[in-house]
């Protein structure tokens, strides 16, 4: 305002009274601050609380206020890498660790007119699971309950355990299968449980290495009814197949039912409503025309109840 360009005058011809060129020397650097508080450069950054050793995960920065174009710099307090490290997003390289162990991702950020600031993110890195589940899931069929599971990749695993309880706390072992090792492709394994509970069970599976070492996974639940043959003589043809299936079955009585098509990660492929009539039934199944080759669940439901199940194979030409 004027008054403050009066005083400015003043200090910088070397007039006026000392209270004069005080307040134009205090006014002068209120300016100074105020143009700098508004220009400060202002950041940001994106990093995942946990990722796992050798993991590759995203983080972003951001940049407000200052003057661009902004320079990205990322460090690591440990020296792990990064896939572009004067980018603004990049993949960290998490450190292959024995131990549970921290590390701290800063992000400096220079923006056009020199003015620097950063900001520090921690991330826990955690040692390298056994095994990446990408599914698991158990149905009930005629008189039996199937357990299925897939895993995305394993290292050093020896083995599964099948576990089941009948009130969700108490488990018990009722069998094993073997691991593959080493592996970095999916794999689908399956288990029959031919002497299940009636009415509510819970099944969960453990994972075991080579060391010893394992890991338990969350239990899913199964409801077989006390009658277990409202359908029955399931068969699906051709299995595998390419872009249609048949499946035949028996229903002892008169019912709406649910067929549904899903894949092994619970990915609903198809859901339709049919009405069965008692005796043979025929259900005729045209596969979308992005169905990727692979395995899927056949299953019919009454309400929340799995009459049947069976896995399926689609081998695309």
């Amino acid at each position: 305002n004027g008054y403050v360009m009066y005083e400015g005058g003043h200090d910088l011809d070397g007039s006026g009274t000392t209270a004069q060129k005080t307040a134009a020397q205090r006014a002068y650097f209120n300016f100074l601050l105020t143009a700098g508080i508004s220009k400060a450069l202002q950041i940001t950054s994106t990093v995942p609380a946990t990722a796992y050793a050798k993991e590759k995960v995203d983080i972003t920065g951001t940049a407000a206020s200052g003057t661009g174009p902004y320079n990205f710099s990322w460090s690591s307090q440990l020296g792990a890498v990064f896939s572009s490290a004067n980018q603004q997003t990049t993949k960290y390289h998490a450190p292959d660790v024995s131990t549970n162990t921290n590390d701290i991702i800063t992000l400096t950020i220079t923006d056009n007119c020199s003015r620097v600031n950063f900001i520090s993110k921690p991330i826990t890195i955690k040692t390298t699971l056994p095994i990446k589940l990408k599914s698991f899931d158990a149905y009930p069929s005629d008189n039996v309950i199937k357990v299925y599971w897939t895993t995305a990749a394993e290292i050093n695993n020896d083995n599964f355990t099948i576990e089941r309880s009948k009130d969700g706390i108490n488990y018990a072992t009722i069998g094993k299968v073997r691991g593959a090792g080493n592996s970095t492709v999916l794999l689908d394994y399956s288990f029959v449980d031919e002497q299940p509970f009636e009415g509510t069970s819970y099944y969960r599976l453990k994972q075991t290495d080579y060391d010893g070492k394992f890991e338990i996974f969350k239990a899913v639940s199964v409801n077989l009814k006390e009658k277990l043959n409202d359908i029955n003589s399931l068969r699906t043809f051709p299995n595998p197949f390419s872009e249609t299936f048949t499946a035949e079955f028996e229903s002892i009585e008169e019912m709406d039912v649910q067929v549904q098509i899903l894949g092994l990660n619970s990915l609903m492929i198809s859901n339709e409503n049919i009405h069965l009539h008692s005796g043979k039934n025929t259900y005729r199944f045209t596969a979308p025309a992005d169905l990727k080759t692979g395995v899927y669940i056949f299953r019919i439901l009454n309400g929340s109840v799995v009459l049947a199940v069976t896995k399926i194979y689609c081998r695309k030409n």
